[in-house]
């Protein structure tokens, strides 16, 4: 059985280090891949970013809207159910970019031919 807690605790440590090491910068546009319910999304546009975000999965995307709803409408955030390759964004839209706990989604992903 898993350990949901000890799960959550130890994602939301290191998407925070990632954060830091990104060193993001107010009004940069920051592209988080996998965002699932937006915790690390709303981390990133409390330090002033722009972020999309992007996941497969719409319960996912759903549960990040709603946390994320204030920044949404104020235009900081925007959420997306999809696949990263299928981004509505030109190439080299995004100032920094970061995945987190994405390989086992992608290594369950048959359309992606591993």
């Amino acid at each position: 059985m898993t350990d949901w807690g000890l799960w959550i605790h130890e994602t939301a440590a290191l998407n925070d280090e990632t954060i830091a090491l990104l060193a993001v910068q107010p009004d940069d546009a920051v592209l988080e891949i996998g965002c699932g319910p937006g915790r690390t999304v709303a981390a990133l546009a409390a330090h002033g970013a722009h972020v999309t975000g992007v996941d497969p999965s719409p319960t996912m995307i759903a549960q990040a809207r709603r946390r994320n709803a204030p920044a949404i409408r104020a235009g900081r955030v925007e959420l997306l159910a999809g696949h990263a390759g299928e981004l509505p964004a030109p190439d080299q839209s995004f100032d920094c970019a970061l995945t987190v706990h994405t390989s086992v989604v992608l290594a369950r992903t048959p359309d992606l031919n591993l």
